[in-house]
């Protein structure tokens, strides 16, 4: 429990910090231990309580799935979560609010087509918007153009996706 405790004394000293809790050999753990921290619910429990707790990678010799840890798997799946891809509007609002942290608009038609190009995903929608921003057109002084979706869209630009 002593590790919990920093966590709480990282939150509260840093809350902006993130940590990532790197178990190395996580395979040659016994069991016993290696079966209450392969609870995805405690783990999830333990990520919301201790906010410092960012993420947490395992890392052996042999793949997860394979370990035995009392059940078929670790991380079964007992309800599914399909998340949707964005609507033309929740892209507007995005780009809407960077817009407003930023200052730097779109041309007209352009979120439009962000979301036609990305097809709403929100990994596209958001990478593609990281491209036109911080790799096309950086000046945040000026308006993103239709020219500016293009060349962010062109093959020689995916190499950045």
């Amino acid at each position: 429990m002593a590790l919990w405790n920093l966590f709480d004394q990282i939150s509260d000293a840093a809350p902006q910090l993130r940590v990532v809790l790197i178990i190395d050999e996580f395979d040659a753990t016994p069991p016993k231990r290696s079966r209450r921290c392969c609870r995805p619910g405690e783990i999830c429990i333990s990520a919301a309580e201790y906010r410092a707790l960012h993420s947490v990678i395992l890392v052996g010799l042999q793949n997860i799935a394979t370990l035995n840890l009392g059940r078929s798997s670790p991380f079964n799946i007992a309800h599914q979560l399909r998340l949707e891809g964005f609507s033309p509007d929740e892209v507007r609002q995005l780009l809407a609010d960077f817009t407003v942290e930023t200052g730097q608009g779109f041309a007209v038609g352009i979120v439009e087509e962000i979301h036609r190009l990305s097809g709403g995903h929100p990994f596209l929608v958001n990478r593609l918007a990281a491209i036109l921003t911080e790799k096309v057109a950086p000046d945040r002084t000026r308006t993103i153009s239709e020219a500016d979706l293009q060349a962010a869209a062109t093959t020689g630009n995916r190499n950045q996706l």
